[in-house]
């Protein structure tokens, strides 16, 4: 972290601070018009030094600081009114974001340089000089004094202090509304969370016999990146590509034909003994353009609603054309297999009843820290988890999301007992009050998901089992699987619907 030095030059954000000069006279600043026909050369805003006789510092007279902010995606109130706020919105170590100091002026402030400096722990402090106007509005970037912090300022355990200061006069009084905290320092509660880990698997399709690849260009794999890493509350966004994989059966528009391209791509995660903080992307282009496969309306993509113990549900399939739009498809589906379900807007089936804000708004002020885009919580944003565009995460999602990227970072670590381990599991899948059997697998970890008593009908009488249901993002139904010794009539109940059928 610099001082001024650096920061004058445009580290950070200045606001309203254009053509302001300082002088080597009296340390006040004033435009150039006004500069005395005997003054020395003057120091202009901008160049990497500053006055050497502004004299002594003294807290700004006529400003308070009405709060403090802090948005890594999602905006973050970290002091309201002089006081530490406690906040659900998570700020997350080694991310980086917007600090933002909003302030009330009043008439005691007479327009002259403030200068705010941003301590954080030991190291010399952030600052920036400009002159104030009115006071802060959440909507504008302008009205705030702003400070882009780095990776390696947001750290587990730091803490920080904030000064609005200006150049002293013999008759300057005390303002403590110009700090925060009035004594000693606050802390940013900063939370070590979990990387997320995105393999993106290239899909060679031949259901028409055309071997055609989906976009994994250089191009297309750094959108990937910037909007994965700008969306979800992250430090670490790891993204790989796959070897590509084939596939040789149709893939209708809509149907049954996208789960079981689907399973197969869930089952090569497992074949591959795939890290449990690891997600798998198919990414495929069964026509020659999007318009043509979506010309009477289509899926873009399906995924598993995981669990946070689920390994098999951390696998998800879209189109792969070229663009932002497959991108939010990605997003979208990786934000299932984090155990995400729709948010209410565009008429999804079975929203998360738990969704706090109406019509799927974003709630609170959100910010992308590659673009510096400010969206609005009563704009046109609806959460990333809606049928509806342009999308954002919100702060409910933010907070959902980044707790469980650390639950499954920490659980990758634990040891399943042993007797758990690689089992052979039935599969039938569910759709539409109808069961089909699928080839059995072998899982490193028990399944997760919903539990469902199963009744087994076997030469010696009737059984009863405990299966595990991974249910679909996009289609109704999803896979039961079934315990390893499950051999005969199986008889459940999935989604209020009956059915039968015998495992070998």
């Amino acid at each position: 972290m610099g001082g001024l030095l650096g920061l004058l030059a445009g580290c950070n954000m200045i606001t309203g601070a254009d053509g302001v000069t300082f002088y080597d006279d009296d340390g006040v600043g004033g435009p150039t018009d006004t500069t005395p026909s005997d003054a020395p050369d003057p120091i202009v805003f901008g160049e990497p030094r500053l006055p050497e006789d502004l004299g002594f510092l003294t807290a700004a007279e006529g400003v308070t600081l009405s709060r403090i902010t802090l948005n890594q995606g999602v905006q973050r109130e970290l002091m309201v009114d002089g006081e530490a706020v406690g906040d659900t919105v998570p700020v997350i170590a080694g991310r980086p974001g917007l600090l933002r100091l909003h302030y009330a002026t009043d008439a005691a402030y007479e327009g002259s340089i403030v200068i705010a400096r941003l301590y954080i722990d030991e190291e010399p402090p952030l600052e920036t000089a400009t002159v104030l106007a009115g006071s802060s509005s959440d909507g504008d970037l302008e009205s705030t004094i702003n400070f882009d912090l780095t990776e390696a300022d947001i750290t587990l355990g730091s803490r920080f202090r904030v000064e609005l200061l200006q150049a002293g006069r013999p008759d300057s009084t005390d303002n403590p509304g110009a700090t925060f905290p009035n004594e000693g320092d606050a802390s940013f509660e900063a939370e070590t969370g979990g990387a997320l880990n995105v393999v993106i698997v290239p899909i060679e399709y031949n259901g028409d016999g055309s071997g055609r690849m989906p976009d994994t260009s250089s191009q297309q794999l750094a959108l990937y990146e910037e909007m994965f890493y700008a969306l979800y509350p992250t430090a670490t966004f790891n993204l790989s590509v796959h070897a590509p994989m084939v596939w040789n059966q149709n893939v209708a528009a809509r149907g049954d034909t996208w789960s079981n391209l689907l399973s197969a791509v869930a089952d090569l995660r497992q074949s591959e003994n795939a890290d449990f903080d690891t997600y798998y992307y198919g990414v495929f282009q069964p026509a020659a353009s999007v318009s043509t496969f979506c010309s009477d309306g289509c899926y873009y993509g399906l995924g598993y609603v995981a669990g946070d113990d689920s390994d098999y549900g951390k696998a998800s399939i879209g189109l792969g054309y070229s663009g932002r739009r497959f991108v939010e498809t990605a997003m979208h589906e990786v934000g299932h297999n984090h155990g995400r379900s729709h948010t209410p807007c565009g008429g999804p089936s079975n929203p998360d009843p738990a969704y706090p804000h109406a019509n799927a708004r974003i709630g609170r002020w959100g910010y992308n820290i590659l673009t510096g885009e400010l969206h609005s919580p009563d704009g046109e944003r609806r959460d990333w988890m809606s049928y509806c565009d342009p999308t954002w995460m919100s702060d409910y999602s933010f907070r959902e999301v980044f707790e469980r990227l650390t639950l499954v970072n920490a659980a990758a670590d634990f040891q399943v007992p042993p007797s758990q381990q690689n089992l052979s599991w039935r599969r039938i899948e569910v759709r539409g009050g109808h069961a089909d059997t699928r080839a059995p697998i072998t899982l490193r970890r028990p399944p997760a998901g919903a539990a469902v008593p199963v009744t087994v009908e076997t030469n010696g009488g009737q059984v009863g089992a405990t299966a595990r249901y991974l249910p679909y993002d996009h289609i109704d139904g999803g896979v039961l699987f079934v315990p390893p010794t499950a051999s005969g009539m199986v008889s459940a109940q999935v989604g209020g619907a009956s059915f039968q059928v015998y495992l070998p």
